[in-house]
C-alpha cells in the first residue's frame, strides 16, 4: 500500500515539473514620444521570438526623426524581434527647426553639426570649397584632393599644390580659379614674370610659411591682396622687390611671425601704403627693406624693431622718406652701413638711438643731402668702419668731437664732399685707423682742426 502512494506522489511531481518547463515566456514593448506625434502600437506584450511592426506618425508641422531608447534606428515603420523587454522613443521635430543654422531645415539636413558660416549643399553638408569670413578668400576642406576640381558659386576650381602652381606659371595659365590651401611655399613664384597681373585676391595663403621673392620683378603686378592671411609667413625677403607697379593696401596684414623682411620693398618705386600697424617685433633682418622705394613715406614711428640686427641699406635711395623714427629701439642692430644712403629728404631727430652694438656705420648718411641732426651722443665705441659715412652729405655740420672712434680702422671717404662740415675733431683717437684715403677730400668748408691721421689721405 505504501509503495502505491509513493509511486502516485512521484507521478504527480513529475507532471508538475513538465508543466513548469512548458511555461510561455513573454516580453513587453513600450514606447515614448518626444515631440508631437503618435506611435502604433504604443505598448504590446508578445511571446518571446515574435515580431512587432511599430509605426511612428508625425503630427502636422513635425517630422519623424528616428528611434532612440533601446534601439537607434531611422527606418519607419520598423520590425522589432522581441527577445527581451524593449523601450523605444519616437522623436518628432518641428519642421522649421535648423539646429546648425545653415539654412537647411533639420528634416532635410544630413549634417546637423555644420560649423557656423560654412557653405552647405542641398543636404546641409559643407561643400569642399568654402569662403572665409572676409567674403573673398576661398579655401578647401582637408578632404579635398589635389588636382581635382570642385564647384563653387557655379564655377569650377582646381585644388593645387606647389608643383602645379609653378608649372602653371611657366605656361601663363589662369590663376583665378585655383585653391591654394595646400600650398606652403611660394618662394619666387612669379620671379621676373613681368607681365603677370591676374586677380589672385581669393587665394588662401594661410598655410604658406615662405614668400621670398614671390613677386620679384613682377613689374606689372598691382592687384588687391589685402585679404591674404600671411600670419604664418616667416620669410618675406624681397617679396615685392622690383615690383615696380605695386601699390596696394596691405595695412591689415598679420606679419607677426615674419623674421626676415630684407629687401621687402626694394625698388618697389610706386609703393606708399600705411604700414603703421604692422607687428615687426620678430623681424631680425631689415636689410634694404625700403631701398630705392622712391615713393615710400609712411608713418612707421611705432614699429618695434627691438630684435632687428641689420638695417644696412634699409632706406638707401628712399628719396621721399622723412618720417619720425626717433623712438626706435636699435640696440641690437650691428650693421647700419648705407642705411640712409641717397635718402635725400631724410632729416629726423635720431639723437637718442643706442648704437652700442653697432660695428658698421659706413656710408650711413652718404648723399643724404638734407640730414643735419645732432648725433653727438651716439655710442660708436664698437664701430670698426665709418667708410664714406658722410660722403656728399652736403648739409651735415654737427659736433662729433665726443665720439669714441678708437676701434675704427676704416675712415676712407668719411667726410668727402661734405661741403658744409666744419668741426674740431682733433681729439679723436684714430690710432687704429688703417685706411683714411680721401678722408676729407672735397670738404671745402672744413677749416677746424682735423683728426691726427697718420695714414695716407
Amino acid at each position: 500500500m505504501n509503495k502505491y502512494y509513493i509511486f502516485l506522489l512521484a507521478l504527480i511531481m513529475g507532471i508538475s515539473s513538465c508543466k513548469e518547463d512548458d511555461a510561455i515566456t513573454t516580453y513587453t514593448l513600450t514606447t515614448q514620444v518626444q515631440g508631437s506625434g503618435t506611435v502604433n502600437p504604443s505598448t504590446k506584450k508578445v511571446t518571446s521570438g515574435e515580431t512587432i511592426i511599430v509605426t511612428a506618425t508625425a503630427e502636422e508641422g513635425f517630422f519623424f526623426d528616428g528611434w532612440t531608447g533601446d534601439k537607434t534606428l531611422r527606418d519607419n515603420p520598423i520590425t522589432v524581434l522581441m527577445t527581451s523587454n524593449i523601450n523605444l522613443v519616437a522623436n518628432f521635430i518641428d519642421k522649421t527647426a535648423d539646429t546648425d543654422e545653415d539654412g537647411v531645415p533639420d528634416y532635410l539636413d544630413n549634417c546637423r553639426d555644420t560649423e557656423p558660416g560654412m557653405i552647405v549643399d542641398e543636404n546641409g553638408c559643407a561643400t569642399i570649397i568654402q569662403v572665409a569670413e572676409n567674403g573673398v578668400t576661398l579655401y578647401c576642406l582637408p578632404e579635398a584632393e589635389i588636382g581635382k576640381e570642385y564647384p563653387y558659386n557655379g564655377e569650377m576650381y582646381k585644388i593645387v599644390d606647389r608643383t602645379m602652381l609653378y608649372d602653371m606659371d611657366k605656361i601663363n595659365d589662369d590663376f583665378t580659379h585655383i585653391i591654394t590651401t595646400k600650398v606652403t611655399d611660394m618662394d619666387a613664384l612669379f620671379w621676373n614674370d613681368t607681365n603677370f597681373n591676374q586677380d589672385i585676391s581669393s587665394w588662401d595663403v594661410s598655410n604658406v610659411t615662405r614668400m621670398q621673392w614671390i613677386f620679384y620683378g613682377a613689374a606689372d603686378f598691382n592687384q588687391d591682396i589685402s585679404n591674404w592671411d600671411v600670419g604664418n609667413v616667416s620669410n618675406m625677403y624681397g617679396m615685392f622687390e622690383k615690383a615696380s607697379s605695386f601699390n596696394q593696401d596691405i595695412s591689415g596684414w598679420d606679419v607677426s611671425n615674419a623674421t626676415n623682411m630684407g629687401s621687402l620693398f626694394e625698388e618697389a618705386i610706386k609703393f606708399n601704403q600705411d604700414l603703421s600697424q604692422w607687428d615687426v617685433s620678430k623681424v631680425t633682418n631689415m636689410y634694404g627693406m625700403f631701398a630705392s622705394a622712391h615713393s615710400f613715406n609712411s608713418n612707421i614711428s611705432t614699429w618695434n624693431v627691438g630684435n632687428v640686427k641689420t638695417m644696412s641699406f634699409m632706406f638707401s635711395g628712399a628719396k621721399t622718406f622723412n618720417q619720425d623714427i626717433s623712438n626706435w629701439d636699435v640696440s641690437k642692430v650691428t650693421d647700419m652701413g648705407n642705411m640712409f644712403k641717397n635718402a635725400e629728404k631724410f632729416n629726423q631727430k635720431i639723437s637718442n638711438w643706442n648704437l652700442s652694438n653697432t660695428t658698421n656705420i659706413g656710408g650711413m648718411f652718404s648723399s643724404a643731402k638734407s640730414f643735419n641732426q645732432d648725433i653727438s651722443n651716439w655710442d660708436v665705441s664698437n664701430v670698426t668702419s665709418t667708410f664714406s659715412m658722410f660722403y656728399n652729405a652736403i648739409s651735415f655740420n654737427q659736433d662729433l668731437s665726443s665720439w669714441n672712434v678708437s676701434n675704427v680702422n676704416n675712415m676712407s671717404l668719411m667726410f668727402s664732399n661734405a661741403t658744409s662740415f666744419n668741426q674740431d675733431l682733433s681729439s679723436w683717437d684714430v690710432d687704429q685707423v688703417e685706411d683714411c684715403s680721401s678722408f676729407a677730400s672735397g670738404a671745402t668748408s672744413w677749416t677746424s682742426p682735423k683728426p691726427n691721421l697718420t695714414c695716407a689721405q
